[in-house]
């Protein structure tokens, strides 16, 4: 039954997270880009990918801190890792709805683009900071999991 559910689970989030990530995308071209395009100071329009990707990472971040945290409050107080809870959930989540949300395949072509269009400095740019601030936000997630163990009394 639960593999049922983590493969339901998982085509469910995929569709979900591509989704959020399409309507994610297009408020921040249509509010950020359009708006600073208006006032002649326009952006390129992969920062919506950009914003996309930093979110998803956060997100992950928080989650691979969280699930322990709930496996431990489930559990009674142990810091075993409770698998109905956290296998399954860690996988419909991080694979499924988070894979469907995030998408470095698109950031990547978008600096080939760059690249291709003879903007080497802006493509390297992109590659740069989406990595940095993957990374970072990904630590920030996590570390907002840590304060929150450290405020429960747990771990």
């Amino acid at each position: 039954m639960i593999v049922l559910f983590s493969v339901l689970g998982t085509a469910l989030g995929g569709a979900l997270g591509a989704l959020s990530r399409w309507k994610l995308d297009l408020a921040v071209k249509t509010r950020w880009v359009g708006k600073r395009a208006l006032a002649g100071k326009p952006l390129r329009p992969y920062v919506g990918i950009v914003v996309v990707n930093t979110v998803g990472c956060f997100l992950l971040g928080f989650l691979t801190g969280i699930l322990p945290l709930l496996a431990v409050l489930v559990a009674g107080g142990s810091t075993v890792d409770y698998p109905g809870i956290t296998g399954t959930m860690r996988f419909v989540l991080s694979t499924g709805f988070l894979g469907g949300f995030t998408t470095f395949s698109t950031a990547v072509l978008d600096a080939w683009t760059e690249v291709w269009a003879r903007r080497v400095r802006a493509g390297m740019s992109l590659i740069v900071v989406g990595w940095v601030s993957g990374l970072v936000s990904y630590l920030l997630g996590l570390g907002l999991t840590a304060l929150v163990s450290y405020l429960l009394g747990i771990g």
